[in-house]
């Protein structure tokens, strides 16, 4: 058999609980979806970054190299 280990948030944990024991769990709007939702573009600086770490490469080439 197969096991997986995690930790579950208390607000999932307490929703879980009471669904299981046959209550009704009141829908609460949660601030941190919206946060969630906003991410930066991962990509950001990339270029930037590339940019310098050629440029460093080139730098320490030697004169034979080039």
């Amino acid at each position: 058999s197969t096991l997986t280990v995690f930790n579950v948030a208390e607000d999932a944990q307490k929703e879980l609980l009471a669904l299981a024991s046959g209550k009704a769990v009141p829908m609460v709007p949660d601030d941190t979806v919206i946060e969630a939702e906003v991410v930066d573009d991962p990509l950001k600086g990339v270029q930037e970054i590339a940019f310098e770490r050629i440029k460093d490469q080139i730098n320490s080439l030697d004169w034979s190299e080039m």
